[in-house]
């Protein structure tokens, strides 16, 4: 049996897509500027064990994250309640690990 391997996968960029980037504010967003995208543990709460991490781009940084990231176990991205950013929490990950 022949296994392929085609990377990761990118959602499709569509004129929809486009139009929704357009009317952003901010409109651009440099990842560094972008509110911690990894957070530890406790800068969520006493509850939280698991540490955040957040991307503005779902399309470039989620796929990207996958691929190289593949061991990370996490849950799935999901958009925040403003659905400009994407989030997921790394799963029994230590301090050590990140």
């Amino acid at each position: 049996m022949i296994k392929l391997d085609f990377g990761p996968t990118q959602k499709m960029i569509t004129e929809e897509l486009i139009e929704d980037m357009i009317n952003w504010v901010p409109r651009r967003f440099r990842l560094c500027d972008f509110d911690k995208p990894l957070k530890p543990p406790k800068e969520l709460g006493d509850r939280q064990k698991d540490w955040n991490l957040i991307f503005p781009f779902q399309e470039t940084f989620v796929p990207s994250f996958q691929e190289m990231c593949s061991s990370v176990k996490h849950i799935p991205f999901s958009p925040t309640s403003t659905g400009t950013a994407f989030y997921s929490f790394l799963k029994n990950v230590s301090d050590s690990d990140i």
